[in-house]
């Protein structure tokens, strides 16, 4: 008598990879994942967008979006093909695709970075999901109620999945988004890209409690106060919204006074003929390694311990020629 394994539905079975859900699994839309599952299925064979499209019935320029999606996570990769006639219509010679998964690491995405795709991603939750999100948490409750009490209104379908992709996915805690969300509101950037922009910043700034959210509401109004003197001193409309951080780091990081920040500028029009926030950020940098805490006129400063010593030496020149190597690398400050 012969046996044999009985192994039914398991006689037929592919692997997927632990990081497709570890990383993208929130992130991924039906047809995303549709078109990894079918590409997984046939790993080793070069898949065109049309013969994906009939296997799996999602629409071509659909396909085509997602094989960029997945590209873009280095999931796939293009594959080497002799070029088409110029006769053959776009969608039918699209580049076939090779699924690249040997070269993924397991945690390939940070936290920050899997909170930025969350939040740039379009998901809609369903008035169910909605439903149950509100029935499940007193506090996600409260969130939603006081939303609608700041736009005094109901809720629009993309506003609540706004919310539930901060709390749910991101997981950020409902007290703290009610305080993020009031906070959006006092300066008056209450559509759902800025809601999203800040949730961003916060989580980059490893704001997750009560106490870091009043700590650094508590620096944004000191900063707001003083914005508007900023303005004046340095002669312009208002600070661009990149640059503010740098602001803020003068002001609370290296602690410096309105004034110093003021002199800094004032070297930066003589040396430059005009406001450059870079090399205003390389001057203040500078003294606050060189512990100069403000400046008097002539040369003589002021240090931590208020000693008078001779300006620091540091060339000008020198600093400029610093500025514009970095400028060409493309140095940013973002927001």
């Amino acid at each position: 008598m012969e046996y044999k394994f009985n192994l039914g539905l398991y006689s037929g079975v592919f692997a997927v990879p632990d990081c497709v859900v570890d990383n993208y699994i929130k992130i991924a839309t039906g047809d995303n994942l549709k078109i990894l599952l079918y590409s997984l299925r046939h790993c080793g064979q070069d898949l065109s967008a049309g013969e994906i499209s009939r296997a799996t019935g999602v629409p071509p320029d659909n396909v085509i979006t997602s094989l960029e999606f997945w590209k873009q996570q280095s999931l796939f990769m293009e594959s080497a093909k002799p070029e088409q006639p110029s006769s053959v219509s776009a969608t039918a010679s699209t580049a076939s695709i090779s699924a690249n998964f040997g070269t993924v690491p397991h945690n390939s995405l940070s936290q920050a970075e899997k909170a930025r795709q969350l939040l740039k991603h379009d998901y809609e939750f369903s008035p169910s999901e909605i439903t149950d999100l509100i029935k499940n948490s007193e506090k996600t409750d409260y969130l939603y109620k006081r939303a609608e009490e700041l736009y005094g209104r109901l809720l629009k379908p993309h506003e609540q999945s706004t919310l539930a992709v901060i709390v749910e996915q991101i997981g950020m805690r409902a007290e703290v988004a009610v305080m993020l969300l009031e906070y959006c509101f006092s300066i008056g950037k209450k559509r759902t890209n800025n809601i999203k922009d800040t949730a961003q910043s916060w989580l980059e700034l490893g704001i997750d409690s009560v106490e870091s959210a009043e700590s650094h509401l508590k620096q944004l109004k000191e900063y707001h106060s003083i914005e508007s003197e900023l303005v004046r001193l340095l002669k312009i409309k208002d600070i661009p919204d990149k640059y503010k951080p740098l602001f803020q780091k003068w002001l609370f990081e290296f602690n410096f006074p309105v004034q110093i920040i003021y002199d800094a500028y004032q070297i930066t029009l003589e040396e430059t003929g005009k406001l450059r926030y870079n090399y205003l950020d390389k001057i203040l940098c500078n003294w606050n390694e060189n512990g100069i805490r403000a400046k008097k006129k002539g040369s003589g400063v002021v240090t931590k311990e208020t000693a008078p010593v001779t300006a620091p030496s540091f060339d000008l020149d020198e600093l400029d020629k610093q500025i514009m190597e970095e400028n060409k690398k493309g140095l940013k400050y973002g927001i």
